[in-house]
């Protein structure tokens, strides 16, 4: 009996083995031919992206940049390495292309493409091991599935953000890591050596100080181990539970140097402001999900900045909230039950976005770089069940018509990424593209106007504003943030007349809407501003009264500007009524002492003393 036992397990045991070569052979195919392909694919990569490496610098990149403009790069660098938060890896990165190539934005928009293509043929060999672990009877090789896979990854319209736009290197390079970390586990567990354990825990230090998303591998490399390795969780906690105490530790490290700004709301993401109140972020991004493969699937109107608004209550997201969650519930059953592949397609794109678009709150609701790591498993999940619907159709040249319908979905997902990354070549196309995508989003609007400047605003910016007017009202949207900026810019034109109605319109849509949903502090400077610039007008078109009017409301929406107090002082002062002036101005000396224009104005209005001579004498 023992010794049948032992012919059966050491049968068992060359199975195994024959198994593990056979595996081994698959992920080996065409090694030439894999080469040639993966370097088409960077060629198309570095094709589509062409269009925006001489472009300027996009929103905050000089800002970012400049920190490291006046460091040399020395050993250990000029950065807080002890601070996984502000991405050192990444500002050495920028530090070492300025010292070797100069600080033009096209060094860093190429080493920005060349990272991504760095992950994309990790990616590769990531899916091509991830698919020869798994029984599947498909009609193409691991090498062929990978490659679509990769290849969609690559070229998809959804990625242009995370290159073109370079600060995102962080999301980028943080993915090429992502994707090392779990290809390292993989092959960990395909070749049994402790070198891969190795690497793997270096890629995910290096990951963690370039973007501390990285956090969400540990939940998602065991999930990729129970479902692609290892038969149960006994398993991938005997097999693996060592690699994963460093990262571990790390990450709780990073989660406790994080810790004090999310509990004093200044561990906010994205491109600042004010985030909204957690219970109001959470109910949005139940919503976010579902924009996010609406745009992985039908890649349409993407821009810079999408400036979409918290909802005023969480019960009007319920809809949203309940899909979530009946979508995690489908991710869960699917992966505990005969179809762990597929939940874990599910599952792992929710768990990377549930730190910065979950967890969280953040001032901007979506931004399209947070997919960077996630569209993998969304791609791998696309071409899964592409792969499924080919095989039941009644031809015979079934792997032809899977690589032509992937053929030209990847051209046609190139082809948008081409456009979209020619956005990046002007500032102006970049911003007009946002404001005709979200027309009530103010930053792209005041960015536009920026980035025009003041000689060309009516030329260009005034009929993009005046465009973005008519396309609130047929989307139903408030349109008060462009008529405000479009009084402003009439007012910086000289039409006080055109500017008028404009900005008394803007006014009253604001004060309809006060009361309703979230608003950030910023509303109250604008709202200022918008009675300044009435009053302006009115001032102008000699309404005086009505200007005065406007610049006591200007004030008691925001009163720490001496400017807008020493032109209440001298509307007041102009009405004859020199108390009012006389509160004006020196509140304005308050906020501004050492103004000598309101100084010399205060001093008009002392009362000159009046002298009677006796008569008799």
């Amino acid at each position: 009996m023992n010794k049948l036992l032992k012919n059966e397990s050491r049968l068992s045991s060359n199975l195994s083995s024959q198994a593990e070569a056979d595996s081994r052979a698959a992920v080996r195919t065409y090694p030439l031919i894999e080469l040639l392909v993966l370097s088409g694919l960077a060629i198309g990569v570095l094709s589509v992206y062409w269009p925006s490496l001489n472009g300027p610098y996009a929103f905050d990149d000089q800002e970012n940049l400049k920190a490291i403009a006046n460091h040399s790069v020395g050993f250990p660098p000029p950065l807080s390495w002890h601070r996984p938060e502000t991405r050192p890896l990444v500002l050495f990165s920028f530090a070492c292309e300025e010292k070797l190539f100069g600080s033009a934005p096209a060094v860093h928009r190429f080493g920005n493409i060349v990272i991504h293509i760095l992950g994309m043929w990790v990616l590769f060999d990531l899916v091509k091991r991830l698919r020869s672990a798994v029984e599947w009877d498909g009609i193409v090789s691991p090498s062929v599935f990978a490659l679509c896979v990769a290849g969609i990854w690559g070229l998809h319209p959804l990625q242009t953000e995370s290159v073109a736009y370079i600060v995102q290197r962080g999301e980028s390079l943080m993915g090429l890591f992502y994707f090392g970390f779990l290809n390292a586990i993989a092959r960990y567990h395909s070749s049994g050596k402790l070198t891969w354990g190795v690497v793997a825990i270096t890629c995910f230090v290096l990951g963690l100080w370039s973007k501390t998303v990285i956090v969400t591998a540990l939940a998602v490399a065991p999930l990729m181990d129970r479902a692609f390795f290892c038969s149960s969780w006994r398993a991938v906690l005997k097999k693996t539970s060592w690699l994963y105490l460093p990262p571990i530790a790390l990450g709780m490290f990073a989660a406790v140097l994080l810790l004090p700004g999310i509990l004093k709301g200044e561990a906010n993401v994205g491109f600042g402001g004010f985030a909204p109140p957690m219970h109001l972020h959470l109910a949005a991004q139940a919503e976010m999900v579902w924009r996010y493969l609406a745009l992985s699937f039908l890649p349409y109107d993407l821009c810079i900045d999408y400036g979409l608004h918290p909802p005023s209550t969480v019960q009007s997201q319920s809809v949203w909230i309940f899909l979530t969650l009946c979508l995690i519930a489908v991710g869960v059953f699917l992966y505990l039950t005969k179809s762990p592949v597929a939940g874990f397609c599910i599952l792992a794109p929710l768990i990377v976005l549930s730190i910065t678009s979950s967890v969280i709150p953040t001032a901007d609701l979506l931004v399209e770089h947070r997919m960077y790591v996630s569209l993998a498993a969304v791609a791998a999940a696309a071409v899964l069940c592409l792969e499924n619907a080919v095989i039941r159709l009644r031809t015979t040249d079934r792997s032809q018509a899977f690589g032509l319908i992937v053929t030209v979905f990847t051209l046609l997902l190139g082809g948008m990424t081409y456009i979209r990354a020619a956005d990046y070549a002007s500032g102006v196309l970049l911003w007009s593209k946002a404001v005709l995508v979200s027309p009530d989003n103010d930053r792209a609007i005041q960015n536009l106007m920026y980035t025009v400047g003041k000689n060309s605003e009516a030329e260009i910016v005034i009929p993009i504003v005046v465009r973005a007017i008519g396309d609130c009202q047929r989307r139903g949207l408030n349109p008060r943030v462009p008529l405000q900026r479009l009084g402003e810019l009439l007012v910086r034109g000289g039409s006080y007349a055109d500017a008028v109605p404009a900005l008394e319109r803007a006014i009253e849509l604001d004060e309809q809407s006060k009361g309703s949903g979230y608003r950030d502090l910023n509303r109250d400077r604008d709202r200022a501003a918008m009675h300044v610039n009435l009053a302006l007008s009115l001032a102008a078109l000699s309404d005086l009264e009505r200007a005065y009017e406007n610049m006591l409301s200007a004030i008691a929406c925001f009163d720490v500007d001496a400017s807008v107090r020493a032109m209440a002082g001298d509307f007041a002062k102009q009405l004859k009524k020199p108390e009012e002036a006389r509160l004006h101005f020196q509140r304005a000396l308050e906020l501004r002492p050492d103004w000598r224009e309101v100084q010399a104005d205060l001093k008009g209005l002392e009362v000159p003393v009046k002298i009677e001579l006796d008569p008799a004498r």
